[in-house]
């Protein structure tokens, strides 16, 4: 028998108990299933924001705290995820393409709205208390 190919994909909490998709007739969730995953993150819109403000992949890079090299690989991962060429690179230099620029105000949008996620959260107090008890007899047990 041969070897099963290695997948690497994000899985999606399916709300049904035993992860039975009823949009492929019932069967279990498969990697083929695409409509059922995120497949963009936003660490990746965040790289995708900062090279398209700055126009330089290393200045981006150094914007995020991350290396050129993991900066290009999630730049790549992105267009290839989406399908489509963002950037155009000529000379050393990198544009924006027409896919690029229509994707910037989204991807603008998604970091403004998980930061306010963010925030909404950390602002609340949700502490709560952690009390300890103990006995005031000393013994051995």
């Amino acid at each position: 028998m041969g070897r099963e190919p290695h997948f690497s994909y994000n899985f999606v909490r399916l709300p049904r108990r035993n992860r039975l998709n009823k949009a492929n007739g019932g069967r279990f969730f498969t990697p083929q299933d695409s409509s059922l995953m995120i497949s963009v993150t936003l660490r990746q819109l965040q790289v995708f924001l900062a090279i398209a403000k700055t126009e330089n992949v290393g200045t981006a890079a150094a914007q995020l705290f991350m290396s050129k090299s993991a900066v290009s690989q999630a730049l790549s991962e992105l267009e290839s995820r989406l399908g489509v060429e963002l950037f155009s690179r000529s000379r050393g230099r990198i544009f924006l393409t027409t896919e690029g620029r229509s994707l910037m105000p989204l991807a603008d949008e998604m970091i403004s709205r998980a930061t306010d996620i963010s925030e909404h959260f950390r602002g609340s107090s949700r502490s709560t208390p952690f009390r300890v008890g103990c006995t005031r007899t000393i013994g051995t047990f």
